[in-house]
């Protein structure tokens, strides 16, 4: 297994329970916190046996919302942390005045190298884009609110951008563009 291959296969794990836990903790907040009546039914026949059935559609639609939005800011708020970290320490390491404003907001553990990489970011975004495409499949069925996933869709969108732009950054650094080239 080459190596590249078994970083992403360690930077997956955690998002991906994330994702999981995310969803089951929403759900069992939005029953608790509004006491939603519910039951549960096995069907062995399936591929989830264990099936949650609410009293009615408001309550369902509700308790989805709520599961959705879980998972949306447990994912979106590491993601846009890893990110900001990212942007911060490719901006560190080539501009001095990033590096002084970082180091007079005491936030330098931020920019070490060791863990600010494009892979581990590129995977949240990945799951970012998940839970958006999950949201919007969830709001076309209509078992949650649209703004969830108009939300989620711009956050995701935003964020992919910022990735981009930084990778862009960094692209240049590396390799500048010279006037010669510019010319084809």
């Amino acid at each position: 297994m080459s190596k590249l291959l078994r970083k992403l296969l360690q930077y997956i794990i955690l998002p991906a329970a994330l994702l999981v836990v995310s969803r089951v903790a929403g759900l069992y907040f939005a029953v608790t916190f509004f006491n939603l009546d519910f039951f549960l039914e096995t069907k062995p026949e399936q591929i989830y046996s264990l099936q949650i059935y609410f009293t009615n559609q408001t309550d369902a639609l509700l308790a989805s919302s709520v599961s959705n939005l879980t998972m949306f800011f447990t994912i979106s708020l590491i993601a846009i942390y890893f990110l900001i970290k990212y942007r911060l320490s490719i901006l560190a390491a080539y501009n001095p005045k990033v590096l002084v404003k970082l180091n007079n907001l005491n936030l330098m553990s931020w920019v070490n190298n060791k863990n600010n990489t494009f892979l581990r970011v590129f995977v949240w975004i990945t799951f970012l884009w998940i839970v958006s495409i999950i949201l919007i499949a969830d709001v076309l069925s209509q078992n949650s609110f649209p703004w969830i996933a108009i939300i989620s869709f711009l956050t995701t969108v935003m964020s992919t951008w910022t990735l981009i732009r930084t990778f862009e950054i960094e692209g240049e650094i590396i390799y500048p563009h010279n006037k010669i080239s510019n010319l084809y």
